[in-house]
């Protein structure tokens, strides 16, 4: 169950979209409790609304972000800096801004210092 889109899906999707676009990733971001948090929402919500399927594990749903670790890449790394670019005024649409890059913009930069860490630590990045 995806919280984020009405289908079907991994169930780490939300967790990987959260994770490549928050900002509150520190060195210290409480990582694992978050997944904790999201497992029991989950697991909540799957009961309530009848779903036939258990939910998983807390290393079902870890094994999970690993395996689809692709999606939290491409949203944290690519999707992510490009709309706080334009949310900060750049226009991918005029001739001189597509020159411009979105990952010089000071608050992506600092997402993807933040979040780059993470990423190696949890082995996203393998």
């Amino acid at each position: 169950l995806d919280f984020q889109l009405s289908v079907w899906a991994p169930y780490s999707v939300d967790l990987d979209y959260f994770f490549g676009i928050t900002r509150v990733i520190t060195p210290t971001f409480p990582h694992d409790e978050y997944i904790q948090i999201y497992l029991n929402k989950l697991t909540e919500t799957m009961k309530r609304i009848g779903c036939s399927t258990p939910p998983p594990t807390l290393e079902q749903l870890r094994q999970s972000m690993l395996k689809n670790r692709a999606n939290i890449v491409l949203v944290g790394l690519v999707l992510a800096p490009k709309e706080r670019a334009k949310k900060a005024g750049l226009n991918f649409n005029s001739i001189d801004e597509t020159q411009r890059s979105p990952w010089e913009h000071p608050d992506t930069k600092l997402v993807i210092d933040r979040l780059l860490p993470m990423l190696e630590e949890k082995g996203y990045l393998d």
